[in-house]
């Protein structure tokens, strides 16, 4: 897009306007807001969003007419995948029939997106299926396209190639990563260059060939922090920058604020060697891996992620839920109870390093709404322990407990288990609060019983 399509547009003069592309992540409202705040006449984000959201396809339109006239124009978003991967499917869903309308009613709007093709079938599959108008799947660059790529760029930028030198990295270059690999060494050989105009061989050599110059780089950027932190400190770190919903692992984003000082100043080191990117976002930082090669092709963290991918899915699941909670302004109907709090917290509790800000919020607003359920139905059933106290004192029992043991130690739940206790003798077992007591488990016992602190006879 930036290298072919919009170029091309942008140099047929004022008939097309352009909107910046923007990539969704886990917002993609206030991504999409971001980019439109920008352009003249420019406005403020944080009050173009809601507007976004609440206005419709004709808010939409307003903007896209201050801004573009009576031109055609175009929206660009790129990594459409996240949608999939990053953002809650309410947002998705929202954000993708907001575009369907404006273009049912925007005759001059054109939407284009970029997308890996694994997520294809995901789009075809979902109700937004119409959206994707002639899809054009981009392959693997055969040899003479790639070759163009590569010496295309650089003449325009008066840089030649020895002999041999392109037909090398041609041969060396395969995989989905091959492009961003082979821009990250380009990138590097020319500012390497010290403005020598010929690019050599042995320079290519020297970085280790196409996959290897991003393992290269990290390791030596790893050495250079050993005398501050370890590679395990630095690995657990980069974890933070990888989610994993679907088949293979995928980039995450992350601010800045959600890392500890240490973490920052491993993250800083890594932004200075150009294998994570650094932008601003109102004000915080947003922190990104520059191309997902590196842990797909470095091994250590290409290991470091294989050994935790329960852990990263459920952290991913664990921030979609917490995002899809705050978009619903904090509903309780989207809070956690029962089995899946008791394990999310468990990760929070072995993982407290990797949790987010808006994850914490998510879970003590869970943990408080669950112990406020809790008590409720504990008083519930002290409630009925009372009633049943009186003629079926067994029942009684096994109420009180289940009320006691399963759901919260309350006063009223102890009354009633010395109410009802006081008229039997037995012993009552219950399995918990989540099922209603449906038979009861006594023993009767012949022996004279004492009653103990609580009632129960023994």
């Amino acid at each position: 897009m930036q290298g072919g399509v919009i170029p091309s547009l942008t140099r047929r003069g004022t008939r097309w306007q352009v909107i910046p592309p923007f990539q969704p992540g886990g917002q993609p409202f206030a991504a999409l807001a971001q980019v439109l705040a920008q352009l003249p006449p420019v406005t403020d984000a944080d009050t173009l969003e809601p507007e976004l959201r609440t206005g419709g396809y004709q808010a939409l339109g307003r903007r896209l007419r201050a801004v573009a006239g009576q031109h055609r124009r175009l929206i660009v978003i790129d990594q459409f995948e996240e949608l999939f991967t990053l953002a809650g499917r309410a947002e998705t869903e929202e954000l993708l029939d907001l575009l369907h309308e404006t273009l049912r009613h925007d005759l001059n709007l054109w939407v284009v997106a970029t997308m890996r093709s694994e997520f294809l079938t995901e789009l075809l599959s979902s109700r937004f299926a119409h959206l994707a108008h002639n899809p054009v799947t981009v392959g693997v660059l055969d040899g003479h396209a790639l070759s163009e790529a590569i010496e295309g760029p650089a003449a325009l930028a008066g840089i030649m190639f020895s002999p041999g030198l392109v037909s090398r990295m041609v041969t060396d270059t395969g995989g989905g990563d091959a492009l961003p690999l082979l821009a990250y060494l380009l990138q590097q050989l020319y500012e390497r260059s010290r403005g020598r105009q010929t690019l050599s061989l042995e320079d290519y050599e020297r970085f280790g060939g196409v996959r290897g110059a991003i393992s290269r780089r990290a390791e030596r950027l790893i050495g250079e922090l050993s005398s501050t932190f370890g590679e395990a400190e630095a690995l657990r770190m980069l974890l933070k920058f990888v989610t994993w919903e679907g088949p293979e692992p995928t980039r995450r984003r992350v601010r800045r604020t959600d890392l500890a000082d240490d973490e920052q100043q491993i993250a800083d080191a890594f932004v200075n060697a150009r294998l994570l990117t650094s932008k601003t976002d109102g004000e915080d930082t947003v922190l990104d891996v520059a191309h997902e090669a590196l842990f797909r092709h470095w091994v250590p963290l290409r290991q470091e992620v294989e050994s935790h991918a329960d852990e990263l899915r459920r952290r991913t699941q664990l921030e979609r839920w917490a995002a899809e909670w705050v978009r619903s302004n904090r509903q309780k109907a989207f809070l956690l109870r029962g089995e899946r709090l008791d394990t999310a917290m468990r990760w929070a509790e072995q993982n407290a390093d990797h949790e987010v800000s808006e994850v914490a919020e998510f879970l003590a607003a869970s943990r408080n709404d669950d112990l406020v359920w809790r008590e409720r139905l504990s008083d519930s059933l002290a409630g009925q322990a009372m009633l049943t106290a009186g003629h079926d004192p067994e029942l009684g029992i096994l109420l009180a407990i289940a009320a006691i043991e399963e759901c919260a130690p309350r006063v009223p739940a102890f009354r009633a288990l010395g109410r009802a206790g006081s008229g039997s003798s037995c012993v009552g077992t219950t399995t918990g609060c989540g099922a209603w007591p449906g038979r009861r488990t006594a023993r009767r016992s012949p022996r004279r019983h004492t009653t103990t602190p609580f009632g129960c006879g023994t």
